[in-house]
């Protein structure tokens, strides 16, 4: 489990980004990006991102 944990984060961040540049790619799809920065924003997790 000790190197689960790290893993997965560092999937997650990977996800996140990838979401991000899509975002930037597709401005269509801005609603379901806002619901994923809040969700992040609710975890303390990539904060200070802004699109």
């Amino acid at each position: 489990m000790v190197l689960t944990v790290p893993r997965a984060l560092s999937r997650i961040h990977r996800i996140t980004k990838f979401t991000l540049k899509r975002a930037a790619e597709q401005p269509r799809s801005k609603t379901d990006t806002a619901k994923r920065h809040q969700k992040i924003d609710n975890r303390g997790r990539c904060s200070g991102v802004v699109t």
